[in-house]
């Protein structure tokens, strides 16, 4: 399959692998990214032939979130629904998730790992929450983040920051694996569920994430939220500063 903007799609061996290659911006992503990349998913849930979809990136970022830079001049309502849509899709598809972290993710690059099935690292993955620190809220991405390491965990992420490493991320439930070869580890997995039986996982997943819905509400009221402090002229200013600073 041809790349798709800052997304290629490819084929390997009854798995779609799904590539953030956007290398120079840290794989931070845009609407196009996460139209592709529902794109690719949408297909792969489609093809009975497909027995994982594989979210990974190339070079040294995994995804370093939104484009604030943008946002801060854009509506952002388009943009969250098209992520909500997506790490909500990733979290139920019909198709098991594997996510492949090998260099830094944060905000946004959190949740998507959060939301895959299975999740992989390298020594050099990282992962971290900063949107406390310009008056933003991680809140869209919490409930993936919750089912994976619990709600008290999940808050102490958002509200300090601290970046998570390889080797703590395991501990917290973060990622499932942390190996010193991720392409390894992933092709391990797939292997798996390459014997597996795909439906079965899918009844299996849904049972797992009856308790934690993610019904429409949930994505209004963290819009409202996201609304509410975006229009907070405390945190534009804090954010257009950063921007000129060079920080974001």
């Amino acid at each position: 399959m041809p790349a798709e903007g800052f997304v290629t799609v490819t084929r390997d061996e009854g798995s779609t692998i799904a590539e953030l290659n956007r290398p120079d911006e840290g794989n931070i992503l845009t609407l196009e990214m996460l139209d592709a990349l529902s794109t690719a998913l949408h297909e792969a849930e489609h093809d009975p032939n497909c027995s994982a979809f594989v979210l990974c990136a190339a070079y040294d970022s995994f995804c370093m979130g939104d484009d604030l830079r943008k946002l801060a001049s854009e509506n952002i309502d388009v943009f969250l629904s098209s992520y909500w849509r997506f790490v909500a899709n990733l979290a139920s598809a019909a198709v098991p998730t594997v996510a492949v972290v090998t260099g830094p993710a944060v905000g946004g690059g959190v949740g998507l790992t959060a939301a895959c099935d299975i999740a992989i690292c390298g020594p050099k993955a990282t992962f971290q929450l900063p949107e406390v620190f310009f008056g933003m809220l991680p809140t869209i991405l919490l409930p993936p983040l919750a089912w994976r390491i619990g709600p008290q965990r999940a808050l102490r992420l958002a509200a300090l920051g601290e970046i998570v490493s390889a080797e703590m991320a395991p501990e917290l439930g973060l990622v499932d694996l942390l190996s010193s070869n991720p392409v390894a580890a992933k092709r391990e997995v797939l292997e798996v569920l390459h014997r597996s039986d795909r439906d079965t996982i899918a009844v299996v997943k849904r049972i797992h994430r009856a308790e934690f819905s993610l019904d429409t509400w949930f994505k209004e009221y963290r819009k409202l939220l996201l609304d509410v402090r975006w229009n907070d002229p405390k945190v534009v200013d804090r954010v257009q500063r950063m921007i000129r600073e060079g920080v974001l």
